[in-house]
């Protein structure tokens, strides 16, 4: 029998392996996947360091076919995801009008994109395997967009709007699809710290259908 598993999409060293190491710890196994092989490897030691099963898939958001072919063959190795995480995002500074069109492109790809690939992948494997949750990480900037972020304003806007067709589209009550949005800058030892936030994502797994929100915000004196 398989074990309880979650596919994690753009691994870093902050939210990615917070929570990896926070559902590791609860007994799940946790696949990475990011673009990066070397990083892999790396997070892959700390997690084995502290006896949390795991495996890494080296693959960007950005090519569905090698995405498609990682999320699949962690799916093989390690059973149907009860959770998959797209925390993949690229936070470029620079106002409306000092971006260039390519530029925007390459951001929303990641910040926009990559989210809508990973769903068309995990979601049909989700519905055929009793369920789970997708979720994805927005951010404040889709509340409150700031100019000198413009291009992750405009993605994190987006990103929520997707998430909320995706929500009207999927209505099968094992489903669920939400945004924990983040209302802050993610920052070690503040309200912010990712362990507290990867605690936040362990509540948001554990809410059941009937009291499912598609955002849910993290913010202070919330």
């Amino acid at each position: 029998m398989k074990s309880k598993h979650i596919i994690i999409i753009g691994a870093g060293p902050g939210i990615s392996m917070s929570v990896a190491k926070r559902f590791g710890e609860e007994g799940y196994v946790v696949s990475l996947i990011s673009r990066s092989a070397n990083k892999l490897i790396q997070y892959s030691t700390e997690l084995n360091k502290l006896g949390i099963r795991n495996s890494v898939f080296e693959a960007d958001s950005g090519n569905y076919k090698m995405l498609e072919h990682q999320i699949n063959l962690a799916v093989l190795k390690q059973g149907a995801p009860k959770i998959v995480l797209y925390n993949a995002f690229k936070a470029s500074q620079g106002t409306v009008l000092e971006y260039t069109a390519e530029d925007f492109h390459k951001d929303f790809d990641i910040n926009v994109m990559g989210a809508l690939r990973v769903a068309k992948i995990a979601l049909p494997n989700m519905m055929n395997n009793g369920g789970g949750k997708l979720l994805f990480t927005g951010g404040g900037f889709a509340h409150y967009p700031h100019q000198d972020y413009a291009s992750l304003s405009i993605g994190k806007a987006a990103l929520l709007t997707l998430v909320k067709l995706l929500s009207q589209e999927i209505t099968s009550e094992k489903i669920q699809i939400g945004t924990l949005t983040i209302m802050g800058f993610v920052e070690a030892g503040t309200f912010y710290d990712p362990d507290k936030i990867a605690t936040a994502y362990w509540n948001l797994f554990h809410t059941n259908s009937e009291n499912w929100n598609v955002e849910t915000l993290y913010q202070e004196n919330n």
